[in-house]
């Protein structure tokens, strides 16, 4: 799993698009995540290009 660094960024749903956050909602809901965790890691799959297929579920 990436390691993310500390860097304290306004990481919030509420400017996407609908779709868009109903859909980060579905699979936070699915994976356990919060839809802030799954932000944070788009981001870091968009710096690192190494993809969501390492992306371990949360124990519910």
């Amino acid at each position: 799993m990436i390691i993310m660094g500390k860097a304290k960024l306004p990481i919030t749903a509420t400017r996407l698009p609908p779709e868009l956050r109903a859909e980060l909602e579905s699979l936070a809901t699915e994976t356990g995540y919060s839809v802030s965790e799954l932000i944070k890691y788009a981001v870091q799959f968009t710096i690192d290009r190494s993809g969501f297929s390492d992306l371990p579920y949360k124990a519910k």
